[in-house]
């Protein structure tokens, strides 16, 4: 592998959604954890600053190089096969806490994707859907019956871009965030070493690390390491008694004896779940934010006192009136969003839900008691859909609120309250911010 001199032809990976721009010494565009290792360890042998890339899609600048070396994973972007585990998991479908459990239930899948840093979303939903995507033993494993639950947005991120920025998605209500949903990550270093991480605790530790304040880490500035696509850190070995190198404890940015050790994600293994069947969605317009608060309440209390809907509302989102303003002005440019009626000009807000499980009469029935607490609420105007493929026109508009939201300033995105709601009934802003913006009424 070739690690260049930054050249203006390359001008492209300075920058990333953020709209910030950085500037780089050189780049390097490695093929697999070896060359990974390669780049970093002539990163660590000149004492550069590292900036690891994947689809440069995020909103933090953390793909913003700011001097030294690019790592672009773009050449990482293989998909390696699906493989059978040994036992099933399964989420809890009672919360958004990913917590796995070996059983034999509905939903359960004992297969695991594993693919590269640098393979975007797009490839792996457009893999999963091929007749056979099987390799050795798992004939049986059929494509299209499986997907990655989380179900970012944004379908360029890299899978190292979203374990960097430990992401959410659409379905962080019932399906839990990125980590929850990676059976284990292949790490390299400067050294030429790798290592496999598969304890959960310890990858949700690791994932999202990247996005941590490099001061309170204790990072010397010119050792410096940002994140795009895969995490920084230093593993501190747990030794046995005979000495083997165990898992040991993983810290994000910090110093050990006087020296920074460089690592990033080089491959996942990715849990799969078994795919609903029966989908509905719903955005609901009301003309004040307090009546869409009690309509999301709502919508929350049910799922948590209800065992038929409980396991039925697989994403809610949350659109005050400054973000609708937002979209409605984004619809006269958008492609994605001049499918949809454009935005009623009376609304103040709105929820976006969706449902859905394997049997079509209780999802059915979850989505009519869904209607009578829309018009308890005081609602207004509805717009509804059934297919997954029906409901992507939704999807597309809650991605285009995140991009209208977080091209913002910071003064102003204060202003536009947006977010995914959680199972603790705090709504999440998805983007550069990352934070509760906002809790449920009692909550």
């Amino acid at each position: 592998m070739e690690i260049k001199p930054f050249e203006n032809k390359y001008c492209g990976y300075l920058r990333d959604e953020s709209r910030k721009v950085g500037f780089a010494d050189f780049i390097a565009f490695p093929e697999c954890a070896a060359e990974l290792s390669e780049a970093l360890r002539f990163a660590a042998e000149r004492n550069l600053n590292v900036t690891v890339q994947g689809a440069r899609t995020g909103f933090s600048g953390g793909a913003v190089p700011n001097g030294g070396l690019i790592i672009s994973t773009e050449k990482m972007d293989r998909i390696l096969g699906v493989t059978g585990t040994d036992c099933g998991f399964a989420l809890n479908e009672r919360g958004g806490n990913g917590i796995r459990e070996n059983c034999g239930e509905k939903n359960v899948c004992g297969y695991v994707l594993r693919a590269q840093a640098g393979v975007t979303l797009k490839r792996i939903e457009e893999f999963l859907k091929k007749p056979k995507t099987t390799d050795g033993k798992d004939a049986d494993f059929r494509g299209g019956e499986y997907a990655l639950a989380p179900n970012p947005t944004e379908k360029n991120a890299t899978a190292g871009g979203l374990f960097a920025c430990g992401a959410v998605g659409l379905n962080f209500l019932r399906k839990g965030d990125f980590a929850k949903h990676i059976a284990s990550v292949k790490i390299a270093d400067a050294c030429g070493n790798t290592r496999i991480i598969n304890d959960e605790n310890e990858i949700a530790r690791l994932c999202g690390a990247a996005g941590k304040d490099l001061e309170t880490c204790g990072v010397p500035e010119r050792n410096a390491a940002r994140g795009g696509a895969g995490t920084f850190c230093e593993i501190k070995p747990n030794l046995s008694e005979n000495g083997e190198d165990v898992c040991g404890a993983i810290r994000q940015n910090t110093v050990q004896n006087g020296e920074f050790s460089k690592y990033a994600a080089a491959e996942f293994e990715l849990r799969l779940t078994r795919k609903d069947i029966v989908f509905w969605g719903a955005v609901c317009f009301f003309d004040s934010e307090k009546s869409a608060f009690d309509f999301t309440d709502a919508l929350m209390k049910r799922r948590g006192g209800n065992a038929g809907g409980a396991d039925l509302l697989a994403a809610l989102a949350f659109f005050g009136a400054e973000t609708l303003r937002l979209i409605r002005g984004a619809q006269t440019v958008n492609s994605a969003l001049k499918v949809l009626p454009e935005v009623p000009d009376a609304a103040k807000a709105a929820v976006y839900f969706e449902l859905s499980g394997m049997d079509a009469e209780k999802t059915e029935e979850a989505l009519f008691a869904a209607a009578d607490l829309f018009e308890d609420c005081g609602g207004g105007e509805t717009w509804a859909a059934e297919g997954e493929e029906n409901l992507q026109k939704f999807r597309d508009m809650c991605h285009a609120a995140t991009e209208a939201v977080n091209g913002l300033d910071e003064r102003e995105r204060k202003k536009c309250l947006y977010g995914y709601v959680d199972e603790d009934g705090a709504i999440i802003s998805p983007g550069r911010d990352a934070c509760v913006v906002r809790r449920l009424n009692g909550r």
